[in-house]
């Protein structure tokens, strides 16, 4: 990886975490801890005076002295100032030379103009081929001919702005009209880093209508909210006044898209349809009920989630990741809430036609644990949220509060250019995930290092009454013997067979579990499998637990098979995901899973389930 994009990844954590321990840090880069030394060494040097990041007892920690020129840092402007030197700088350069002009070009000609060797060029070509893969956009050699890409002209555009923009300025749009446009969003409280996205997509789609390469459809998952603001005249207005140029509805829909990226605060009023969102929503929740057999409060959850997703669809049209707060803790906090999100993202794919990033799949996540631990409680104490990714993140966070401290709060959330000493000094304490501009406030400030860190006093209190439940027998527990000739459905059939001659379960439940397996298969990974059905016999969850020794890629090491009561109360709701938490985290704990290679009885394993 080029030096300065490692620089990047380490600005990105940073400004996230502020404090990381040294470990954490070099695992999340993939790197030893002597390379991960010598790259805050230098990157230290470029942030002369700007900003640092200083170690003590192995804990890196994020100061900020100058937000406006980091600020500038943060928008690319190291990327900018390097030279061909830079491998991830020549590709961009590459993709500009192809996208940009109208000639087509060959490799001695950019062997050339960058001053390197043919097999250099060669070998950073067939790197651009993989990244630009995912866009299904492809660079053809053509035989005498020189290169050329092809591709929608959708992803060849977005491909320009997330990969050459990064590394170039602008040429075609002018300081005077970066000045009135750069206004106008600060007079409509617009954030800086979209205005400055703003301003890279409208240099994209000039450069190509002057090209005649027209943009003629967009996703139909894609929504333009402000369509019909006065921002969006004036934005429409100010381009064609400017570049003396016509622009079609569907060029101007994908011009604003970074206002439509993001749920958060600006005096932009925003009009929503919620039809396909809804109807995505229902797709999700239906897929969800049937594979995981829990209950969801359908339409107080799309009250919740109804943004997060329509701004989502948006984002994955228009190849935006998101890179915030969360990194790979997600998944080993709430293993259960983080299956669903799983599923879910691959039932968003199949509809937008977009694969979903981890990221997203980690806000997913979120929002499911807030949805499953419950949330409703009335308002009292007042704090205030400072973040760039809107309300659902706040609402998020209070539900985190909320189990950590025991009281219920009051969130509002903030952007960066919305808080003052003013606003904030009324608050009980303050959360924020961002460097704040202001520090004079004498409310408390908590940079947050992550929203996801529970006390230890509310894990164990969730313990206890966890186990309270499973040793209250409100959890039957079985083991079954697996035949090592036994093929998956065969499994479920024997252990479904074994449940219904110890009148655990109603006469129609292997055949209700087997007719779901056939619908969609319940293997999750090679370590578990996890066959469930509805259970109108029994008022307990009754888990059969079965072990195949024999390594094969058909059948999982290990089968949870779980009959779930009908209407079942609250009570079994949280005992059901908690069982969920226990099986979904087996996967990642080499011991749980040394553990469950032991089990030899009942209370073995209620004993494991209740020490997890």
């Amino acid at each position: 990886m080029a030096i300065i994009n490692r620089w990047y990844q380490i600005l990105q954590i940073m400004n996230n975490y502020q404090s990381i321990k040294q470990k954490e840090l070099a695992d999340l880069l993939e790197i030893s801890r002597q390379t991960l030394s010598k790259n805050i060494y230098l990157l230290n040097n470029e942030l002369d005076q700007i900003a640092s990041i200083s170690t003590e007892d192995g804990v890196y920690t994020l100061a900020v002295f100058d937000i406006n020129e980091y600020e500038k840092i943060l928008a690319g402007k190291l990327k900018r100032e390097s030279d061909f030197n830079s491998t991830t700088k020549r590709m961009a350069y590459i993709l500009k030379r192809l996208i940009g002009q109208e000639e087509i070009i060959t490799i001695d000609q950019l062997s050339e103009e960058m001053m390197v060797s043919r097999g250099t060029v060669s070998n950073n070509i067939s790197t651009l081929r993989k990244i630009i893969s995912d866009y299904e956009v492809e660079i053809i050699g053509k035989t005498n001919n020189g290169l050329v890409i092809i591709g929608e002209e959708l992803d060849i555009r977005l491909i320009y702005v997330n990969y050459v923009m990064e590394y170039f300025p602008p040429e075609l749009v002018t300081d005077s009209f970066k000045n009135l446009l750069s206004s106008y969003c600060h007079k409509n409280d617009i954030p800086a880093h979209i205005t400055r996205l703003l301003t890279s997509v409208i240099e994209v789609s000039i450069l190509r209508v002057r090209n005649k390469q027209l943009l003629k459809f967009i996703n139909p998952y894609y929504e333009n909210f402000i369509k019909n603001t006065e921002f969006f005249e004036y934005i429409h207005y100010l381009i064609e006044e400017n570049f003396d140029m016509s622009l079609s509805a569907t060029e101007m829909d994908f011009i604003v898209y970074p206002l439509n990226v993001f749920n958060q605060g600006s005096g932009i009023k925003k009009v929503y349809n919620m039809n396909k969102t809804r109807h995505l929503f229902n797709q999700i929740i239906e897929n969800v009920e049937q594979i995981f057999s829990i209950s969801i409060s359908k339409d107080q959850f799309f009250d919740i989630m109804r943004y997060h997703l329509t701004h989502l669809t948006n984002r994955l049209v228009m190849q935006l990741d998101m890179n915030d707060l969360f990194f790979e803790e997600v998944a080993e906090k709430y293993p259960s809430s983080y299956a669903i999100a799983e599923e879910t993202s691959r039932t968003i794919a199949d509809v937008v036609g977009r694969d979903v990033p981890k990221a997203e799949i980690n806000y997913l996540t979120l929002y499911f644990e807030m949805e499953l631990s419950g949330n409703g409680v009335p308002n009292k104490r007042h704090i205030a949220v400072i973040c760039h990714t809107g309300m659902g993140t706040a609402l998020i966070i209070k539900n985190q509060l909320q189990k950590v401290i025991g009281h219920d709060v009051h969130v509002t959330a903030y952007s960066q250019q919305e808080v003052s000493d003013e606003t904030l000094d009324k608050y009980f304490a303050i959360f924020t995930t961002i460097p704040l501009r202001t520090r004079n406030t004498k409310v408390p400030v908590i940079q947050m290092n992550s929203i996801v860190n529970d006390s230890f006093v509310k894990e164990q209190w969730r313990k206890i009454e966890k186990n309270s439940l499973i040793s209250d027998n409100k959890l039957e527990l079985v083991i079954s013997k697996i035949s090592a000739n036994s093929n998956y459905l065969d499994l479920i059939n024997q252990m479904s067979e074994e449940l219904l001659e110890a009148n655990l379960v109603d006469d129609n439940f292997k055949d209700s579990i087997l007719e779901r397996e056939n619908m969609k298969s319940t293997i999750f990974d090679p370590t578990i499998g996890m066959p469930h059905a509805l259970n109108f016999k029994n008022r307990k969850i009754v888990l059969n637990f079965g072990k195949y020794d024999k390594d094969t890629n058909d059948i999982p090491k290990f089968v949870f098979l779980l009959a779930i009561p009908n209407n079942a109360d609250e009570e079994i709701n949280n005992l059901l995901l908690d069982v969920y938490d226990f099986i979904f985290r087996i996967s990642s704990d080499s011991n749980l899973i040394k553990k469950l290679s032991d089990v030899d009885s009942e209370d073995n394993l209620r004993q494991i389930i209740m020490e997890d």
